[in-house]
């Protein structure tokens, strides 16, 4: 199975990371300075207890900012996709199970709620399990299929181009 594109996104969100980041330091070194040198934290602290799970809690929500990412590899066999860490295991997508796929533009917060690993249904802009699904971090531009079964799923991508030339190179299903 040879690539004929591949494509690796991260979340590009700079000002919440640095937001996230300050809010850890803030939280985290009053912390330290509560639990080891007995220093209140603010005006009514929290207990040590309290206090150690929210940085704990704010430092594993910066790690998850900065890991999270979004792989995307097309072969003249399918499509794997990772979302770490949102999907656990890599998904296969076999050509022979896609009716259609096309680059298209879309609308994150209007047809998805945003970015990320989303499951929606348009026509009530609710989240459901399976259906219309989409794995994004970033843009307007994606890969959208259509499944043979009905299914649609858009893969985000920030080279809109290439895809669309790999597709008609191998004459994807559209």
């Amino acid at each position: 199975m040879s690539t004929l594109f591949s494509e690796k996104q991260t979340f590009r969100f700079f000002w919440t990371k640095l937001i996230l980041i300050v809010i850890f330091l803030a939280i985290g070194g009053g912390a330290v300075r509560q639990i080891f040198w007995g220093i209140p934290f603010g005006n009514k602290p929290m207990s040590d207890v309290g206090i150690a799970c929210l940085a704990l809690f704010l430092g594993m929500l910066l790690l998850f900012a900065y890991s999270s990412n979004l792989k995307t590899r097309i072969s003249a066999e399918g499509i794997t996709v990772a979302f770490f860490p949102f999907l656990w295991k890599k998904r296969f997508i076999a050509w022979d199970t896609v009716q259609s796929a096309y680059v298209r533009e879309y609308s994150p917060i209007r047809e998805y709620g945003g970015w990320g690993f989303k499951m929606v249904n348009n026509e009530t802009n609710k989240s459901v399990w399976g259906g219309n699904r989409a794995y994004n971090v970033s843009g307007n531009q994606g890969l959208q299929l259509i499944f043979k079964n009905g299914d649609k799923l858009l893969i985000g991508t920030q080279r809109p181009e290439e895809i669309q030339d790999v597709l008609k190179s191998i004459q994807a299903p559209r």
